[in-house]
């Protein structure tokens, strides 16, 4: 009660208000997606003048009323005035028909989803873009009022829908969400904007009506999820709360359909998903895997772009640019670190990681450029970290760079480089592999689970670093030792580094015990405890067996430094099988405990693994099978 309190005091909640055909619902929810209080308010379309409609003091009666009693649940629930709320977003019945004059004037009664006549608008303009037009689209409703000639037609300054319009009056944005845009005109996936070519057809088609307007001119502008729809402004917050404590300034975000919050409400947002509502209507809608290759006058296509995804298209295709500056890094900070220098690479990406910092605070928020900003400043960092490398090697190692006549092709040398670097990466493939598997599972298990486990990931990601450091020192030492024919030292390497690995691991045990609550409560932004249970339950199960995945770090880097290939790789197909088979059988039987069993149980199968592959080949008997 008291968390509930503190979000209502502090405006962290989420206001989610819904004009349906026959009921406008105001849901209150906290920081944890959970509704807390709600309010409602039942009405009903009109036929007037052969028009179903409803009026615009319909609406504000109806959002005032909603509004009003929500706040009052709110006060009767936990004796609290609600005067500050974190975010608002408005959806409703989709599609219809509301123009608009200069003066922001209702120029003929809104014309629901519900009216069936605009018969002859829709089949022509399906013909004319090869794409089906219903006929409640808004699109199909100007046409039509342009084949009657309809009186209002000239004066149209703007079109849009009813949750456009609420949010239009409330923040004076005129903007939609790109699925709910998708209901007034067809919309390209692509540019996430009205389709370009569909509009030239439009415009040329009523060229001959001498309209002052394009199309263009009399739409909302399209936004996705997460863009700037604009905040309350203080005429709208008086308009939705009529006592006049909510104060302004609060975010909207675009405003939205039914059939669009509908498929994020159920989950139904990715390829191959899909759900049925019953309400007012019945109407199934599936995500597909690509275009329709023509109209179908049965289906009707609603866009619902990967906002998430293309996104993070654009900064994997920037990152791939500094493939090359990785790699000149990497090379260059192995080669120092075979002449005994470990410290000038730390060092150089040290300072890269500060400048990558620096320039995401420019690009992102100074230049606005969003995630591709991120991927540029990444570069940025990365291609100084190449050249301060390689700048040092230039000054102090002269002697260790390759003269012209080493660059011939030494028998051997090149299939061995490669063999060692395909084994690597698919070592790396097969891993990634069964963690998307697995992750796939976890998130089947619900958001808190998701959240509880993006948590304790980042927790295990800062511990493992000491480790995985470790090991790739040993690597290098391992090398090293093999070059020099010193068995016996690489045999003490590796006996000192578990020791080490065991140390370490100690003091994360105990850090984890002792701190794991708190810090996974910093960490989630939440007390709920089936976030933080679900965090602690994974960290000490995962830290415990760190005493195993010390010395497999270990050794697999060891056994790499050795000049062994099959065997590291083999281990990663145990840890990807295991990921696949806990996948499949202990998640959907042990919930979110099988997740966390998982990794400790691969690990323990490869360092079994690669315990016995060291014991049966020593470094003595690599050293005489080179020689």
């Amino acid at each position: 009660m008291e968390q509930i309190k503190n979000a209502i005091q502090n405006g962290k909640t989420v206001l989610g208000i819904e004009l349906g055909s026959t009921r406008i619902k105001a849901v209150l929810i906290d920081e944890n997606n959970n509704p807390i209080a709600s309010g409602s308010y039942e009405w009903e379309n009109r036929l007037e003048n052969g028009i179903w409609t409803y009026s615009l003091e319909d609406v504000w009666t109806g959002i005032q009323t909603s509004y009003k009693n929500m706040a009052d649940d709110v006060k009767n629930q936990y004796g609290e005035e609600l005067t500050k709320i974190g975010a608002i977003g408005f959806s409703a019945m989709m599609h219809g028909y509301m123009a608009f004059d200069e003066n922001k004037e209702l120029l003929v009664p809104f014309r629901t989803w519900r009216n069936s006549i605009t018969g002859k608008a829709a089949a022509e303009l399906t013909n004319l873009f090869d794409f089906n037009i219903p006929e409640r689209w808004s699109i199909a409703h100007l046409y039509q009022a342009i084949l009657n000639g309809e009186e209002h037609i000239s004066k149209i300054k703007y079109l849009t829908t009813l949750a456009g319009y609420v949010h239009w009056k409330l923040t004076g944005e005129f903007v939609l969400g790109i699925g709910e845009a998708s209901g007034m005109f067809p919309i390209d996936s692509a540019s996430k904007d009205y389709n370009k070519g569909m509009i030239e057809k439009f415009d040329k088609l009523i060229s001959n009506k001498n309209l002052p307007y394009t199309i263009s001119d009399l739409l909302p502008k399209v936004l996705v999820a997460g863009e700037n729809a604009g905040t309350l402004s203080e005429e709208g917050a008086k308009l939705l709360d009529t006592t006049g404590k909510l104060s302004a300034g609060i975010p909207l975000c675009p405003p939205e359909g039914d059939a669009g919050t509908g498929m994020t409400a159920t989950n139904s947002i990715t390829k191959r998903t899909g759900n049925v509502s019953a309400g007012t209507s019945v109407f199934a809608m599936v995500v597909l895997e690509k275009p329709l290759s023509k109209a179908y006058p049965e289906i009707d296509i609603v866009t619902t772009p990967e906002d998430i995804m293309s996104p993070a298209l654009a900064y994997v295709r920037i990152i791939l640019y500094g493939i090359i500056f990785v790699s000149v890094y990497n090379m260059c900070a192995n080669v120092l670190r075979a002449v005994g220098d470990s410290r000038t690479p730390l060092y150089c990406l040290i300072i890269s990681v500060f400048v990558n910092i620096g320039l995401d605070l420019l690009f992102v928020n100074g230049f606005h450029m969003g995630i591709q900003g991120a991927a540029w400043a990444t570069i940025i960092s990365q291609a100084l970290s190449a050249v301060l490398c390689l700048g040092y090697i230039l000054l102090k190692f002269r002697d260790i760079i390759p003269e012209k006549d080493e660059w011939k092709p030494v028998e051997g040398q090149y299939s061995e480089l490669l063999t060692t670097g395909l084994a690597m990466g698919f070592m790396s493939l097969v891993v990634n592999f069964g963690t998307i598997v697995l992750q796939g599972a976890i998130n089947g298990l619900g958001t808190a689970i998701v959240a509880a486990h993006t948590a304790a990931r980042k927790v295990f990601d800062i511990f493992t670093v000491s480790l995985y450091c470790l090991g790739n020192a040993m690597t290098t030492f391992v090398s090293q030792n093999m070059g020099a024919g010193e068995p016996a030292r690489i045999r003490r390497g590796i006996r000192h580094a578990v020791v080490i690995a065991t140390g370490i691991t100690t003091v994360l045990v105990i850090i984890c015990f002792a701190f794991g609550r708190p810090v996974f409560t910093w960490l989630a932004s939440t007390d709920n405890p089936t976030i933080v249970d679900s965090a602690v339950m994974y960290s000490r199960i995962s830290i415990v067996f760190f005493y195993v995945l010390g010395p497999l770090f270990i050794l697999r880097c060891s056994l790499q430094g050795m000049g062994r290939k099959v065997i590291p790789v083999c281990s990663s197909v145990v840890e990807m099988t295991i990921k696949v088979l806990s996948a499949t059988i202990l998640v959907p039987r042990l919930a979110y405990f099988g997740v966390a069993l998982t990794e400790p149980i691969s690990w323990v199968c490869m360092t079994i693994l690669l315990t016995v592959a060291y014991f049966a080949k020593p470094p003595e008997q690599m050293l005489r099978k080179s020689a």
